[in-house]
């Protein structure tokens, strides 16, 4: 699923506005960096970390139909 489809579905989730905008994925791995880095002095919660902008923007989508199918496998919509 792409980005663009994952905003449309939070936008149907939760009735709000939820722009998806054309990021490089080097400038959210750099700002989660620092994210990181500010999180040493100022401890908070959030997921925008170094390693979640890493998997979000590095990990490739993989076409496993043939395997789906001689594992019967059904996933549901998401």
């Amino acid at each position: 699923m792409r980005l663009p489809e994952l905003g449309g579905i939070i936008r149907q989730l939760t009735g709000r506005r939820f722009p998806v905008l054309p990021v490089p994925g080097a400038v959210f791995r750099g700002l989660g960096r620092t994210t990181d880095l500010v999180r040493r002095v100022a401890p908070f919660e959030t997921v925008f970390t170094e390693e979640a902008m890493q998997a979000l923007t590095l990990v490739r989508a993989t076409d496993d139909i043939a395997a789906r199918r001689e594992l019967g496998v059904v996933y549901r919509d998401p």
